[in-house]
């Protein structure tokens, strides 16, 4: 089974590989794609590789050269980024950046592509849905699902786990740490996948949730109180 994890940074390269490489029956290769058109890819890029240690270093440059790591200065939907991917006969693909993803890329995967949700699905679909789970007294989550141009509606829902993060003090803490767990997600959605490729935990149907926005700064500040008067918060 061929895996291609979609990237931006080495940052995520390097948490992503370490979290999944070694799983039997499994190739993993990376495309690093220049969504942000705003900065230096370049300059975005030498940053984020002098970030890694040492021997992460040597581990991306010998990617690099046996081919499972491309860096592609072009945005994920470019022809020529298309292409790469396609190249790779990709069955799954994991979904580790910032973009909207098309139809059009689904179609080269043939299982499809995973994306670890910081939100309870169906639930709560969409954009802050860790501090609207906060904010109407549920627990957070991640669901782990495959994929369609919609969002969040993916019918193939693969794990679904709550995540305890009263042991932390701000909001910020609490969603990067949501977010830190992608790779423990794939890596579980993997694992089940390869014992049965057609596992499903739970078939979601487009109106059978609800979908969010972003939250305000009047509701994120009842976020805040809501987290600083927890009684396990911060210790």
């Amino acid at each position: 089974m061929t895996v291609v994890a979609l990237c931006e940074t080495f940052d995520k390269v390097s948490s992503l590989r370490c979290a999944i490489n070694g799983i039997g029956r499994i190739r993993l290769v990376f495309c690093v794609t220049n969504n942000d058109q705003t900065s230096s890819f370049t300059s975005r890029l030498i940053h984020s590789f002098l970030r890694q240690s040492s021997g992460e270093k040597l581990r991306i440059i010998k990617w690099i050269v046996w081919g499972r790591l491309k860096i592609l200065p072009f945005p994920l939907h470019n022809p020529r980024s298309i292409r790469c991917i396609k190249s790779f006969s990709p069955d799954i693909g994991l979904h580790a950046t910032s973009v909207i993803y098309r139809q059009e890329l689904f179609d080269y995967f043939s299982v499809g592509v995973l994306n670890a949700h910081i939100g309870f699905l169906p639930s709560y679909r969409g954009r802050s849905v860790m501090e609207w789970s906060i904010f109407f007294g549920d627990r957070t989550a991640i669901t782990t699902f495959f994929m369609d141009p919609s969002i969040d509606t993916g019918e193939r829902i693969i794990l679904r786990i709550i995540v305890d993060g009263t042991f932390l003090k701000t909001r910020l803490e609490k969603k990067n740490y949501l977010f830190s767990l992608d790779g423990i997600m794939y890596r579980k959605a993997l694992e089940r996948l390869l014992k049965d490729a057609t596992y499903c935990l739970h078939a979601q149907k487009p109106e059978g949730g609800l979908r969010y926005y972003v939250m305000s700064d009047l509701f994120l500040s009842v976020v805040d109180r809501i987290i600083h008067s927890s009684p396990q918060s911060g210790k």
